[in-house]
């Protein structure tokens, strides 16, 4: 604002402080000091020998200082909304880190249930496997047995044989002993026939004599 350019009629001036001053500090707080100053311009013009000039000088002077006034109050309600600014940025971080957490722990508790899964599914492969072991254990015990019971068996048949094959000789050996016998006793019995007609013959001799 040129405050030496005292050329210019009231409302001019007005108007350029107006314009100077608008948008820099509340339209409310605005009104209200060109009322006051208007009012207190008037008042001094009616009743003072100091020219309107002046007076409005004064005026505009007074409405300067209003002015430095409201910009002081605006600078502290910027330094207010830059301190929420800054607690509204702090809080913000602060909300972001909480969300980092807790994506992390969400992180961590998908990793547990996936492992949980995992080790549920590697559990029950090592059931299945372990029953499939049991499974085959007994099916290779079965089979041996009926290895052994099949080896036993053959042993068996072989003895039988054997068996057999004995009996069999041995009823050929007793043919043989019923033909000795029968042989013997035939010779025996030729032998004592023999004897017997000597014997006649011997005594007939003796006899005769």
């Amino acid at each position: 604002m040129n405050m030496s350019d005292s050329k210019d009629s009231i409302p001019t001036r007005l108007a350029k402080l107006k314009e100077q001053t608008e948008g820099r500090v509340p339209a409310s707080s605005l009104n209200h000091l060109f009322y006051r100053n208007l009012a207190w311009l008037k008042e001094k013009s009616s009743t003072s020998s100091t020219p309107g000039t002046d007076l409005l000088d004064n005026a505009l002077q007074g409405a300067a200082g209003d002015h430095g006034s409201c910009n002081h109050l605006d600078l502290q309600q910027s330094q207010r909304m830059e301190t929420l600014l800054g607690l509204d940025i702090s809080w913000t971080e602060e909300l972001e880190k909480l969300r980092a957490v807790l994506n992390e722990k969400d992180n961590y508790i998908h990793k547990l249930e996936s492992s949980k899964e995992t080790q549920t599914i590697e559990l029950a492969s090592m059931v299945a496997l372990n029953e499939d072991l049991v499974s085959q254990n007994k099916i290779d015990r079965l089979e041996s047995m009926v290895v052994s019971e099949r080896q036993r068996a053959d042993k068996a048949t072989q003895l039988l044989s054997e068996s057999r094959d004995l009996v069999i000789e041995q009823s050929q050996t007793i043919q043989i002993l019923k033909d000795t016998v029968e042989t013997v006793e035939n010779s025996l019995c030729e032998l004592r026939n023999e004897y017997n007609q000597k014997e006649q013959q011997r005594n007939q001799q003796t006899g005769m004599d």
